[in-house]
């Protein structure tokens, strides 16, 4: 007997799209169960811009980051400079991000351009505290079952052992869903950093960026 795959088809499903064997193509809309010949690929190709890609301050931002299918776009959330200050540099030395044990910030970008697929661990607070165990609470948030365009990110260590002068948070991946442009920014400009006694920090800058999802078959 041939096995069948049942499979759930969402909304916005892109990058491996279902294409059904021929001798099924007359039965499409009659079953609810799609047997897979293979996936053809997304025409869409979705690319990343930071707002600041050479933050030279206590920032919290976010930087391209590699990896990926050509529909997907993967960026790093970047706690302190994202390049070491030369000899050259007019500027003052780097700025200690001192005893940070949390970061919480809730990011905007339109749902209707791009959707979350998850995330990755980062380095930043693994190399703080070093055999610690990092918090990652990482959500979507739905209303009646759909995205709303906003993602909440809250990381942490229980005690900061040593300062840090940069690194990464977490790499955020998203998936582009539809050809527009998508603003990714922090809720109410801001996030909240906190210290070692779970002061709240100030004079932290934030910094977004935006991404371009084009369809390629278009010229």
């Amino acid at each position: 007997m041939m096995e069948r795959l049942e499979v759930s088809l969402p909304k916005r499903q892109v990058g491996c799209l279902p294409r059904p064997l021929p001798f099924l193509s007359g039965l499409g809309a009659l079953l609810p169960l799609i047997l897979f010949a293979g996936c053809t690929e997304s025409p869409l190709q979705a690319s990343f811009n930071p707002a600041n890609a050479l933050p030279r301050d206590n920032a919290i931002s976010l930087q391209s980051a590699a990896g990926g299918n050509s529909d997907e776009v993967f960026f790093r959330v970047r706690a302190g400079r994202t390049a070491t200050i030369g000899e050259d540099d007019e500027l003052p030395d780097p700025l200690l991000i001192e005893g940070l044990t949390r970061v919480r910030f809730d990011l905007r970008y339109d749902p209707n351009t791009i959707e979350f697929q998850g995330y990755d661990p980062g380095d930043f607070f693994e190399a703080a505290a070093p055999g610690s165990q990092v918090s990652y609470v990482i959500e979507e948030r739905f209303a009646k079952g759909q995205p709303v365009g906003l993602l909440s990110v809250d990381i942490s260590i229980p005690a900061s052992s040593q300062d840090q002068q940069q690194g990464d948070l977490a790499t955020l991946r998203f998936i582009g869903t539809d050809v527009g442009f998508s603003i990714l920014y922090f809720k109410d400009w801001f996030g909240e950093v906190y210290g070692a006694s779970g002061e709240l920090l100030t004079g932290m800058s934030y910094y977004g960026g935006n991404v371009r999802v084009k369809d390629t078959t278009r010229r």
